[in-house]
Protein backbone atom coordinates (compact mmCIF):
# COMPACT_ATOMS: atom_id res chain seq x y z
CA UNK A 1 0.00 0.00 0.00
CA UNK A 2 1.28 3.57 -1.40
CA UNK A 3 -1.72 5.63 -0.62
CA UNK A 4 -4.46 5.65 1.80
CA UNK A 5 -7.09 7.89 0.90
CA UNK A 6 -10.31 8.06 3.37
CA UNK A 7 -11.37 11.41 2.26
CA UNK A 8 -15.26 12.79 2.27
CA UNK A 9 -16.11 10.71 5.41
CA UNK A 10 -17.60 11.52 8.70
CA UNK A 11 -14.59 10.77 10.88
CA UNK A 12 -14.58 12.40 14.06
CA UNK A 13 -12.18 12.72 16.69
CA UNK A 14 -8.43 13.28 16.47
CA UNK A 15 -5.94 11.74 14.76
CA UNK A 16 -3.83 9.20 16.37
CA UNK A 17 -0.30 9.07 16.83
CA UNK A 18 1.60 5.76 15.40
CA UNK A 19 3.32 4.50 18.64
CA UNK A 20 3.14 1.02 18.16
CA UNK A 21 3.54 -0.99 14.75
CA UNK A 22 2.62 -4.91 14.93
CA UNK A 23 2.58 -6.41 11.78
CA UNK A 24 4.68 -9.42 12.59
CA UNK A 25 3.58 -12.97 10.60
CA UNK A 26 2.22 -11.68 7.86
CA UNK A 27 3.49 -12.19 3.87
CA UNK A 28 5.15 -9.00 3.64
CA UNK A 29 7.86 -9.06 1.14
CA UNK A 30 10.16 -6.32 -0.72
CA UNK A 31 12.64 -4.32 1.39
CA UNK A 32 12.04 -2.27 4.59
CA UNK A 33 10.81 1.06 3.58
CA UNK A 34 13.00 3.46 4.38
CA UNK A 35 10.57 6.27 5.20
CA UNK A 36 9.67 4.53 8.57
CA UNK A 37 12.18 7.14 9.91
CA UNK A 38 9.18 9.58 9.31
CA UNK A 39 6.96 7.85 12.23
CA UNK A 40 8.54 10.38 14.69
CA UNK A 41 6.52 9.06 17.70
CA UNK A 42 7.42 5.44 16.80
CA UNK A 43 8.18 3.35 19.80
CA UNK A 44 7.40 -0.19 19.03
CA UNK A 45 8.24 -1.54 15.50
CA UNK A 46 7.22 -5.26 14.87
CA UNK A 47 8.39 -7.16 11.50
CA UNK A 48 9.03 -10.31 12.56
CA UNK A 49 8.24 -13.34 10.76
CA UNK A 50 7.33 -12.13 7.02
CA UNK A 51 9.63 -11.87 4.17
CA UNK A 52 11.51 -9.00 3.79
CA UNK A 53 14.94 -9.18 2.44
CA UNK A 54 17.77 -6.57 1.57
CA UNK A 55 19.59 -4.40 4.10
CA UNK A 56 18.10 -2.91 7.32
CA UNK A 57 17.30 0.64 6.21
CA UNK A 58 20.27 2.89 7.98
CA UNK A 59 17.24 5.39 8.21
CA UNK A 60 15.95 3.38 11.01
CA UNK A 61 18.42 4.78 13.36
CA UNK A 62 16.37 8.02 13.62
CA UNK A 63 13.69 7.26 15.71
CA UNK A 64 13.18 7.09 19.20
CA UNK A 65 12.52 3.44 19.42
CA UNK A 66 12.53 0.85 22.33
CA UNK A 67 11.41 -1.89 20.63
CA UNK A 68 13.04 -3.05 17.31
CA UNK A 69 12.02 -6.87 16.07
CA UNK A 70 13.02 -7.96 12.81
CA UNK A 71 13.69 -11.82 12.85
CA UNK A 72 12.84 -14.49 10.53
CA UNK A 73 12.98 -12.93 7.66
CA UNK A 74 15.55 -12.84 4.86
CA UNK A 75 17.71 -9.85 5.65
CA UNK A 76 21.05 -9.59 4.56
CA UNK A 77 24.34 -7.20 4.91
CA UNK A 78 25.30 -6.12 8.16
CA UNK A 79 23.92 -4.24 11.27
CA UNK A 80 23.96 -0.24 9.97
CA UNK A 81 25.69 1.09 12.73
CA UNK A 82 23.71 4.02 12.56
CA UNK A 83 21.31 1.72 15.26
CA UNK A 84 23.80 2.88 17.75
CA UNK A 85 21.93 6.36 17.91
CA UNK A 86 19.06 4.33 19.43
CA UNK A 87 20.46 4.96 22.60
CA UNK A 88 16.82 3.97 24.47
CA UNK A 89 16.01 0.40 22.44
CA UNK A 90 15.23 -1.95 25.24
CA UNK A 91 14.78 -4.94 23.02
CA UNK A 92 16.71 -6.07 19.44
CA UNK A 93 15.52 -9.35 18.00
CA UNK A 94 17.70 -10.19 14.55
CA UNK A 95 17.55 -13.62 14.68
CA UNK A 96 16.93 -16.30 11.53
CA UNK A 97 18.09 -13.55 9.02
CA UNK A 98 20.68 -13.84 6.52
CA UNK A 99 22.71 -10.70 8.39
CA UNK A 100 26.83 -11.32 7.88
CA UNK A 101 29.03 -9.05 10.02
CA UNK A 102 31.62 -9.15 12.77
CA UNK A 103 30.07 -8.72 15.75
CA UNK A 104 29.43 -5.01 16.48
CA UNK A 105 31.45 -3.02 19.46
CA UNK A 106 28.97 -0.62 19.68
CA UNK A 107 26.02 -2.72 20.76
CA UNK A 108 27.66 -2.68 24.36
CA UNK A 109 28.96 0.87 24.22
CA UNK A 110 25.41 2.46 23.02
CA UNK A 111 22.76 0.26 23.62
CA UNK A 112 23.15 -0.31 27.28
CA UNK A 113 19.53 0.02 27.49
CA UNK A 114 18.73 -3.52 26.33
CA UNK A 115 17.47 -6.11 27.97
CA UNK A 116 16.90 -8.62 25.26
CA UNK A 117 19.26 -8.95 22.55
CA UNK A 118 19.09 -11.65 19.64
CA UNK A 119 21.28 -12.44 16.72
CA UNK A 120 20.53 -15.72 17.21
CA UNK A 121 20.92 -17.63 13.68
CA UNK A 122 22.92 -15.47 11.45
CA UNK A 123 26.42 -15.40 10.16
CA UNK A 124 27.75 -13.43 13.02
CA UNK A 125 31.53 -14.17 13.85
CA UNK A 126 34.86 -13.16 14.94
CA UNK A 127 34.55 -12.91 19.36
CA UNK A 128 32.77 -10.93 21.31
CA UNK A 129 33.57 -7.93 22.57
CA UNK A 130 33.80 -7.00 26.44
CA UNK A 131 31.89 -4.09 25.55
CA UNK A 132 29.02 -6.12 25.64
CA UNK A 133 29.16 -6.95 29.53
CA UNK A 134 28.00 -3.16 30.30
CA UNK A 135 24.63 -3.80 29.27
CA UNK A 136 24.10 -4.72 32.97
CA UNK A 137 20.25 -4.52 32.43
CA UNK A 138 20.92 -7.82 29.78
CA UNK A 139 18.58 -10.40 30.77
CA UNK A 140 18.00 -12.12 27.15
CA UNK A 141 21.40 -12.70 25.53
CA UNK A 142 20.65 -15.20 22.26
CA UNK A 143 23.84 -15.85 19.87
CA UNK A 144 23.04 -19.22 19.19
CA UNK A 145 23.40 -20.55 15.36
CA UNK A 146 26.59 -18.05 14.65
CA UNK A 147 30.16 -18.54 13.50
CA UNK A 148 31.57 -16.86 16.55
CA UNK A 149 34.55 -18.23 18.33
CA UNK A 150 36.82 -17.57 21.38
CA UNK A 151 36.21 -18.10 25.05
CA UNK A 152 33.37 -17.34 26.35
CA UNK A 153 33.57 -14.04 28.20
CA UNK A 154 33.77 -14.19 32.50
CA UNK A 155 32.71 -10.26 32.46
CA UNK A 156 29.07 -12.00 31.40
CA UNK A 157 28.69 -12.05 35.86
CA UNK A 158 27.92 -7.98 35.27
CA UNK A 159 24.62 -9.18 33.65
CA UNK A 160 23.17 -8.00 36.97
CA UNK A 161 19.62 -8.29 35.74
CA UNK A 162 20.21 -12.27 36.35
CA UNK A 163 21.62 -12.05 39.55
CA UNK A 164 19.92 -9.31 40.88
CA UNK A 165 16.74 -11.64 42.35
CA UNK A 166 14.32 -9.46 41.13
CA UNK A 167 10.89 -11.40 39.58
CA UNK A 168 10.20 -8.61 36.17
CA UNK A 169 12.87 -7.44 34.42
CA UNK A 170 12.54 -3.42 33.76
CA UNK A 171 11.26 -1.69 30.76
CA UNK A 172 7.61 -1.74 29.11
CA UNK A 173 5.82 -4.65 26.99
CA UNK A 174 3.90 -2.76 23.83
CA UNK A 175 1.96 -6.72 23.53
CA UNK A 176 5.71 -7.90 22.20
CA UNK A 177 5.66 -11.95 20.83
CA UNK A 178 9.04 -13.83 21.31
CA UNK A 179 9.57 -17.22 19.99
CA UNK A 180 12.68 -19.79 21.53
CA UNK A 181 14.25 -22.80 21.04
CA UNK A 182 14.38 -24.30 24.86
CA UNK A 183 13.94 -27.60 26.19
CA UNK A 184 13.69 -29.54 23.15
CA UNK A 185 10.64 -27.72 22.10
CA UNK A 186 9.96 -24.07 20.11
CA UNK A 187 8.01 -21.76 22.52
CA UNK A 188 6.33 -18.35 22.05
CA UNK A 189 6.75 -16.33 25.11
CA UNK A 190 3.89 -12.90 24.98
CA UNK A 191 3.50 -10.20 27.02
CA UNK A 192 4.51 -9.98 30.39
CA UNK A 193 6.45 -13.72 29.93
CA UNK A 194 9.06 -11.45 28.57
CA UNK A 195 9.91 -10.02 31.26
CA UNK A 196 10.38 -12.82 33.49
CA UNK A 197 12.72 -14.78 31.61
CA UNK A 198 16.71 -15.11 32.32
CA UNK A 199 18.08 -16.68 29.45
CA UNK A 200 22.01 -17.38 27.84
CA UNK A 201 22.25 -19.13 24.70
CA UNK A 202 25.43 -19.50 23.41
CA UNK A 203 24.65 -22.85 21.48
CA UNK A 204 25.99 -24.03 17.81
CA UNK A 205 29.38 -21.96 17.82
CA UNK A 206 33.07 -22.22 18.04
CA UNK A 207 33.45 -21.30 21.84
CA UNK A 208 36.75 -22.62 22.92
CA UNK A 209 37.98 -22.98 26.76
CA UNK A 210 36.49 -23.62 29.91
CA UNK A 211 32.66 -22.59 31.49
CA UNK A 212 33.64 -19.80 33.36
CA UNK A 213 32.91 -20.19 36.67
CA UNK A 214 31.51 -16.58 36.64
CA UNK A 215 28.54 -17.95 35.31
CA UNK A 216 27.41 -19.59 38.12
CA UNK A 217 26.92 -16.00 39.78
CA UNK A 218 24.14 -15.09 37.72
CA UNK A 219 21.57 -16.66 40.40
CA UNK A 220 18.37 -16.07 38.48
CA UNK A 221 19.38 -17.91 35.30
CA UNK A 222 16.83 -20.02 33.85
CA UNK A 223 17.91 -21.15 30.91
CA UNK A 224 21.63 -21.84 29.93
CA UNK A 225 23.01 -23.41 26.73
CA UNK A 226 26.41 -23.88 25.56
CA UNK A 227 25.77 -26.79 23.68
CA UNK A 228 27.45 -27.70 20.08
CA UNK A 229 30.50 -25.74 20.99
CA UNK A 230 34.17 -26.93 21.39
CA UNK A 231 34.31 -26.31 25.30
CA UNK A 232 36.65 -28.66 27.17
CA UNK A 233 37.91 -29.13 30.91
CA UNK A 234 34.54 -29.58 33.79
CA UNK A 235 31.42 -28.47 34.94
CA UNK A 236 31.89 -25.49 37.20
CA UNK A 237 31.48 -27.28 40.64
CA UNK A 238 29.39 -24.60 41.63
CA UNK A 239 26.79 -24.60 38.87
CA UNK A 240 24.25 -25.83 41.85
CA UNK A 241 24.04 -22.00 42.76
CA UNK A 242 21.95 -21.44 39.74
CA UNK A 243 18.86 -22.27 41.65
CA UNK A 244 16.23 -20.68 39.31
CA UNK A 245 18.06 -22.97 36.49
CA UNK A 246 14.96 -25.32 34.51
CA UNK A 247 17.23 -25.99 31.50
CA UNK A 248 20.94 -27.00 30.88
CA UNK A 249 22.03 -27.86 27.25
CA UNK A 250 25.89 -28.75 27.50
CA UNK A 251 25.55 -31.32 25.04
CA UNK A 252 27.88 -31.98 21.88
CA UNK A 253 31.36 -30.39 23.37
CA UNK A 254 34.72 -31.41 24.90
CA UNK A 255 33.71 -31.60 28.59
CA UNK A 256 35.11 -33.92 30.65
CA UNK A 257 35.28 -35.05 34.44
CA UNK A 258 33.10 -35.78 36.69
CA UNK A 259 28.75 -34.36 36.85
CA UNK A 260 28.77 -32.27 40.06
CA UNK A 261 26.39 -33.81 42.99
CA UNK A 262 25.29 -30.24 43.29
CA UNK A 263 22.37 -30.48 40.20
CA UNK A 264 20.77 -32.25 42.61
CA UNK A 265 19.74 -29.25 44.39
CA UNK A 266 18.52 -27.58 41.19
CA UNK A 267 14.45 -28.02 42.12
CA UNK A 268 13.64 -26.32 39.10
CA UNK A 269 15.72 -28.35 36.78
CA UNK A 270 13.24 -30.24 34.37
CA UNK A 271 15.74 -30.37 30.99
CA UNK A 272 19.03 -31.38 31.34
CA UNK A 273 21.47 -32.67 28.28
CA UNK A 274 24.94 -33.66 28.62
CA UNK A 275 25.47 -36.13 25.53
CA UNK A 276 28.56 -35.77 23.96
CA UNK A 277 31.09 -35.46 26.10
CA UNK A 278 33.66 -37.08 27.89
CA UNK A 279 32.11 -37.72 31.56
CA UNK A 280 32.69 -39.87 33.94
CA UNK A 281 32.16 -41.60 36.65
CA UNK A 282 28.42 -41.99 38.49
CA UNK A 283 25.67 -39.98 37.35
CA UNK A 284 24.16 -38.72 40.21
CA UNK A 285 21.20 -39.16 41.86
CA UNK A 286 18.31 -37.94 44.14
CA UNK A 287 15.96 -34.82 44.05
CA UNK A 288 15.19 -33.68 41.26
CA UNK A 289 17.99 -36.00 38.93
CA UNK A 290 15.26 -38.47 39.96
CA UNK A 291 12.40 -36.98 37.00
CA UNK A 292 15.36 -36.80 34.57
CA UNK A 293 15.42 -40.51 33.83
CA UNK A 294 15.53 -39.90 29.94
CA UNK A 295 19.22 -41.83 29.47
CA UNK A 296 19.57 -40.54 25.80
CA UNK A 297 20.96 -37.11 27.81
CA UNK A 298 24.08 -39.04 28.70
CA UNK A 299 24.86 -41.00 25.26
CA UNK A 300 28.67 -40.29 23.93
CA UNK A 301 30.12 -40.33 27.19
CA UNK A 302 31.46 -44.11 27.39
CA UNK A 303 33.29 -43.68 30.60
CA UNK A 304 29.67 -42.68 32.67
CA UNK A 305 28.38 -45.87 35.37
CA UNK A 306 25.22 -45.78 36.75
CA UNK A 307 21.68 -47.40 37.22
CA UNK A 308 20.44 -44.85 34.67
CA UNK A 309 22.56 -46.39 31.53
CA UNK A 310 22.26 -49.81 33.11
CA UNK A 311 26.05 -50.20 33.51
CA UNK A 312 27.64 -50.45 36.76
CA UNK A 313 30.38 -48.27 38.71
CA UNK A 314 33.72 -50.59 40.09
CA UNK A 315 34.89 -49.47 43.60
CA UNK A 316 36.63 -46.53 42.62
CA UNK A 317 33.29 -44.48 40.76
CA UNK A 318 34.91 -44.98 37.31
CA UNK A 319 32.50 -47.18 35.01
CA UNK A 320 33.04 -51.67 34.11
CA UNK A 321 34.30 -50.91 31.06
CA UNK A 322 33.45 -54.32 30.74
CA UNK A 323 29.58 -54.47 30.56
CA UNK A 324 28.13 -52.70 27.86
CA UNK A 325 24.31 -50.88 27.85
CA UNK A 326 21.49 -52.56 26.75
CA UNK A 327 20.28 -50.99 23.43
CA UNK A 328 16.58 -52.16 23.78
CA UNK A 329 14.17 -51.78 21.18
CA UNK A 330 14.38 -48.79 20.64
CA UNK A 331 13.36 -47.76 16.57
CA UNK A 332 13.17 -44.36 14.62
CA UNK A 333 9.65 -43.67 13.61
CA UNK A 334 9.46 -40.80 11.15
CA UNK A 335 6.08 -40.97 10.69
CA UNK A 336 5.70 -39.18 14.37
CA UNK A 337 6.79 -36.07 15.63
CA UNK A 338 6.14 -35.82 19.41
CA UNK A 339 6.51 -32.75 21.32
CA UNK A 340 6.46 -32.01 25.22
CA UNK A 341 4.87 -29.11 26.69
CA UNK A 342 3.62 -28.11 30.06
CA UNK A 343 3.02 -25.01 32.18
CA UNK A 344 3.32 -24.65 35.76
CA UNK A 345 2.18 -21.05 36.58
CA UNK A 346 2.73 -18.86 39.83
CA UNK A 347 5.25 -20.49 41.81
CA UNK A 348 3.38 -23.85 41.64
CA UNK A 349 5.91 -26.98 42.31
CA UNK A 350 4.92 -30.92 42.27
CA UNK A 351 7.10 -33.38 42.44
CA UNK A 352 4.72 -36.53 40.76
CA UNK A 353 5.42 -39.86 40.74
CA UNK A 354 5.26 -41.97 37.60
CA UNK A 355 1.83 -43.05 37.80
CA UNK A 356 0.43 -38.99 38.23
CA UNK A 357 -0.75 -38.52 34.92
CA UNK A 358 -2.03 -35.52 34.14
CA UNK A 359 -4.64 -33.76 32.05
CA UNK A 360 -6.58 -30.43 32.53
CA UNK A 361 -9.51 -28.52 30.20
CA UNK A 362 -8.13 -27.90 27.13
CA UNK A 363 -8.73 -26.64 23.65
CA UNK A 364 -6.21 -27.49 20.61
CA UNK A 365 -5.58 -26.18 17.29
CA UNK A 366 -3.86 -28.19 15.02
CA UNK A 367 -2.25 -27.21 11.56
CA UNK A 368 -0.80 -29.28 9.67
CA UNK A 369 -1.40 -29.77 5.60
CA UNK A 370 -3.36 -27.24 5.71
CA UNK A 371 -6.50 -28.83 7.80
CA UNK A 372 -7.29 -27.54 11.04
CA UNK A 373 -7.91 -30.14 13.55
CA UNK A 374 -9.80 -29.31 16.99
CA UNK A 375 -10.22 -31.24 19.89
CA UNK A 376 -11.45 -30.55 23.32
CA UNK A 377 -10.82 -32.59 26.27
CA UNK A 378 -13.76 -32.60 29.04
CA UNK A 379 -12.83 -35.13 31.94
CA UNK A 380 -12.84 -34.25 35.30
CA UNK A 381 -10.43 -36.26 37.49
CA UNK A 382 -9.42 -35.72 40.89
CA UNK A 383 -8.09 -32.24 41.49
CA UNK A 384 -4.40 -33.15 43.23
CA UNK A 385 -2.96 -29.62 43.02
CA UNK A 386 -4.30 -26.20 42.24
CA UNK A 387 -2.26 -24.02 38.94
CA UNK A 388 -0.71 -27.01 37.54
CA UNK A 389 -1.20 -28.42 34.09
CA UNK A 390 1.54 -30.78 32.41
CA UNK A 391 0.56 -32.83 28.98
CA UNK A 392 1.89 -34.27 26.00
CA UNK A 393 0.86 -33.59 22.25
CA UNK A 394 1.64 -36.11 19.84
CA UNK A 395 1.72 -35.03 16.05
CA UNK A 396 1.50 -37.74 13.03
CA UNK A 397 2.50 -36.92 9.59
CA UNK A 398 -0.39 -39.27 8.65
CA UNK A 399 -3.72 -37.18 7.72
CA UNK A 400 -5.31 -36.95 11.48
CA UNK A 401 -3.41 -35.84 15.05
CA UNK A 402 -4.05 -37.65 18.34
CA UNK A 403 -3.61 -35.73 21.72
CA UNK A 404 -2.02 -37.77 24.73
CA UNK A 405 -1.73 -37.55 28.22
CA UNK A 406 1.35 -38.55 29.82
CA UNK A 407 3.31 -37.10 32.68
CA UNK A 408 6.45 -35.44 30.98
CA UNK A 409 9.16 -33.28 31.98
CA UNK A 410 8.49 -30.53 34.26
CA UNK A 411 8.19 -27.12 32.36
CA UNK A 412 7.77 -24.21 35.05
CA UNK A 413 6.57 -20.47 33.23
CA UNK A 414 5.89 -17.48 36.10
CA UNK A 415 3.71 -16.34 34.59
CA UNK A 416 -0.55 -16.70 34.67
CA UNK A 417 -3.13 -18.05 32.91
CA UNK A 418 -5.26 -16.60 29.50
CA UNK A 419 -2.15 -16.48 27.39
CA UNK A 420 -1.35 -18.97 24.17
CA UNK A 421 1.49 -21.19 24.20
CA UNK A 422 2.19 -22.05 21.22
CA UNK A 423 4.61 -25.29 20.64
CA UNK A 424 6.38 -25.49 17.07
CA UNK A 425 8.56 -27.78 15.45
CA UNK A 426 11.82 -26.98 13.63
CA UNK A 427 11.63 -24.13 11.18
CA UNK A 428 10.92 -25.60 8.18
CA UNK A 429 8.42 -27.79 9.32
CA UNK A 430 4.78 -27.40 8.00
CA UNK A 431 2.69 -27.84 11.17
CA UNK A 432 2.31 -26.17 14.51
CA UNK A 433 0.16 -26.41 17.67
CA UNK A 434 -1.27 -23.42 19.06
CA UNK A 435 -2.66 -24.46 22.60
CA UNK A 436 -4.93 -22.30 24.74
CA UNK A 437 -5.01 -23.15 28.63
CA UNK A 438 -8.70 -23.25 29.59
CA UNK A 439 -8.10 -24.37 33.22
CA UNK A 440 -5.77 -24.17 35.99
CA UNK A 441 -5.83 -27.53 37.76
CA UNK A 442 -3.84 -30.80 37.75
CA UNK A 443 -6.02 -33.96 37.60
CA UNK A 444 -4.98 -37.51 37.57
CA UNK A 445 -7.30 -38.93 34.81
CA UNK A 446 -8.64 -42.54 35.26
CA UNK A 447 -6.45 -44.11 33.03
CA UNK A 448 -7.51 -47.59 31.13
CA UNK A 449 -5.80 -50.48 31.47
CA UNK A 450 -3.59 -52.57 29.30
CA UNK A 451 -3.36 -56.08 29.62
CA UNK A 452 -1.12 -56.69 32.07
CA UNK A 453 -2.92 -54.35 34.15
CA UNK A 454 -0.72 -51.28 34.27
CA UNK A 455 -2.12 -47.69 33.41
CA UNK A 456 -1.52 -46.58 29.98
CA UNK A 457 -1.99 -43.02 28.48
CA UNK A 458 -5.14 -42.06 27.23
CA UNK A 459 -5.32 -41.17 23.77
CA UNK A 460 -8.10 -39.03 21.81
CA UNK A 461 -8.23 -38.72 18.13
CA UNK A 462 -8.58 -35.21 16.71
CA UNK A 463 -11.71 -34.77 13.69
CA UNK A 464 -11.16 -32.61 11.15
CA UNK A 465 -13.06 -29.42 10.25
CA UNK A 466 -12.90 -26.46 8.05
CA UNK A 467 -10.08 -25.85 5.73
CA UNK A 468 -7.88 -22.82 7.39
Amino acid sequence: MTTLDISVNKLVGGISILCDAQLLKNLLSGRIPSCLSNLEELRSLNLADNSLEGEIPSSLGDLQIRFLHLQKNYLQGKIPSSLRNLTSLQRLDLGKNKLKDVFPTWIGEKLQSLELLRLNSNQFYGVIPLELCQISSLCWPNLAGNNLYGTIPRCFSNFSCMNSGAMYGPGEVFGQRVESFMKGIALEYVGEQILLLRILDLSDNKFVGRIPNELTKLVDLQYLNLSRNNLNGSIPKKIGDLKQLESLDLSHNKLSGSIPQSLASLNYLSYMNLSYNDFSGPIPTGNQLQSLDDKSFYVGNPRLCGKLIKKSCNGNGSSNASEQIPQGDHQDDDEHKWFYAGIVPGFCVGFLDAHQLSLALQKYHVLQREKMFTGYDLSRPEKLCTGCVRSLVGLSDKEGATVSAALVMQLRLRTSFGFVLSVLPDRDASCWISREILANRLYEPSLPQNEKGHSKPETRTLKSTKQW
